[in-house]
């Protein structure tokens, strides 16, 4: 099947006339939960809010399935559509699996009065009034209550008590520990808290290595690709460490004032590549001749490196806070972290254009391509996309609860190995991903 190459979309998308510029969706976080049971309204001064049925009456309570709508507001005033008079409580119920004993952080936004209990033990009551009468929406309630969930193995009953004033009468609840990965993503290895805050990733095909910039500690790690450590300070004495890319028999590293270039065979620091005036200096990438590009997220500006030499390429409007930077059939990809945006970049002519919208609140930092035609994008905060070259977005992982973050990963399209860095939580994580193309 003929696949179209992402440059050749790139050519369609940014062309003068009739230009197309993809636009990603808003999602709702993961771990919304959104299948309850309610019961009939009952008069709350039948029994005290810190107090669970007792087991009689609670077998004899009716029960209806409800969904949340898609931002996870169970919104009761419009699920109840009668109630007797004084009837301003009600009971809503879920079930929570795990396979172990574990504590589980679970965020909760609600309106007005609610009491959380877990397999009939009280955790948690609590007040809220978050806007005016008739606004509860899942702006107002906010999720802003972390409560934490002591689970049993097997099944966890969850049942909130909420009661209804002028105010709203509604709830949400986000299970924090959860992490999506769509179909034909698993989770291979993990290295947690053994590498000092892990920023980018670069695959050394040669010799089936993985180095790993350490903002923190100052270094590069190695890493075999099944994930067993080689050198956890393989090079030292860099200047908190970002991007890495490998061109020829060298390793380029990008550092505070500038790039270091390290040789793969030694392991040494060969040459450090100036950059006057930069200020955070980020991410990097060589074009087909050899040229090095190294984006500056806070002067919003790319600078080029040729001979050994730097020259401010690109300073423009358009760019705000590049991060991430790709090339691929004659084009650059720059991620904005200022604006959420994916650029396209002509390195003839320096003429930038808007690719993709992918909101305020995307934070670009890794892209590379996806071996068929298509590029992987991250956002820092804990996503990632891939963009078919179809131009059809999926999103591929969904780490925001946990926070565990996405930064400058690496994919290696022949094995399908997606290694992850996640910066300040300390982790690197790798996923096996497999997909239809385009």
């Amino acid at each position: 099947m003929l696949v179209r190459t992402l440059g050749a979309l790139l050519l369609a998308l940014v062309a003068p006339a009739g230009a197309q510029i993809l636009t990603l969706a808003p999602e709702p976080p993961c771990g919304l939960l959104t299948e309850w049971e309610i019961s009939p309204p009952f008069r709350p001064n039948t029994l005290a809010p810190e107090n669970f049925p007792a087991e009689r009456s609670w077998r004899a309570l009716t029960w209806t399935q409800v969904r949340s709508d898609p931002s996870g507001l169970v919104d009761l005033g419009h699920l109840v559509k009668s109630r007797p008079e004084g009837a301003t409580r009600i009971w809503a119920r879920t079930t929570l699996q795990t396979d172990r004993k574990e504590t589980r952080p679970l965020r909760l936004g609600y309106s007005d009065a609610l009491s959380l209990f877990l397999n009939g033990r009280i955790l948690f009551k609590g007040r809220s009034t978050p806007g005016p009468a008739g606004s509860a929406s899942a702006s107002l309630l906010g999720c802003d209550n972390t409560i934490y969930l002591p689970l049993e193995p097997g099944a966890n009953e969850l049942v909130i008590a909420i009661s209804a004033t002028p105010a709203g009468w509604a709830f949400m609840a986000r299970d924090l520990a959860a992490i999506h990965l769509a179909p034909g993503v698993e989770p291979l290895w993990e290295l947690a808290g053994e590498l000092p805050a892990p920023e980018s990733v670069a695959y050394d095909r040669s010799r089936d290595l993985l180095y790993v910039s350490n903002f923190n500690g100052g270094s590069v790690a190695a890493i075999h690709a099944d994930g067993r450590p080689l050198a956890l300070k393989w090079v030292e004495g860099l200047k908190n460490p970002t991007g890495l890319k490998i061109h020829g028999d060298k390793l380029y590293a990008v550092e505070r004032t500038g790039v270091a270039v390290i040789d793969l065979a030694t392991g040494s620091i060969t040459a450090r590549l100036p950059i006057a005036g930069a200020k955070f200096p980020n991410d990097l990438a060589f074009d087909d001749r050899g040229t090095l590009y190294v984006t500056d997220s806070s002067a919003s500006r790319i600078y080029r490196l040729a001979d050994s030499q730097a020259e401010i390429w690109l300073e423009t409007d358009t760019l705000r806070k590049p991060n991430g930077i790709h090339f691929d059939q004659g084009r650059l990809l720059v991620g904005n972290t200022g604006d959420g945006a994916l650029l396209t970049i002509d390195p003839a002519t320096r003429a930038a254009s808007l690719f993709a919208a992918l909101g305020a609140d995307f934070y670009p930092d890794g892209l590379t391509g996806d071996g068929a035609g298509g590029c992987l994008i991250s956002d820092y905060y804990g996503r990632i996309y891939r963009l078919s070259s179809a131009g059809v977005f999926t999103l591929l992982i969904d780490r925001r609860g946990p926070q565990r973050f996405c930064a400058d990963f690496a994919y290696i399209p022949e094995t399908g190995l997606l290694v992850v860095p996640s910066l300040y939580d300390h982790r690197l994580t790798a996923y096996r991903c497999k997909w239809e193309t385009p």
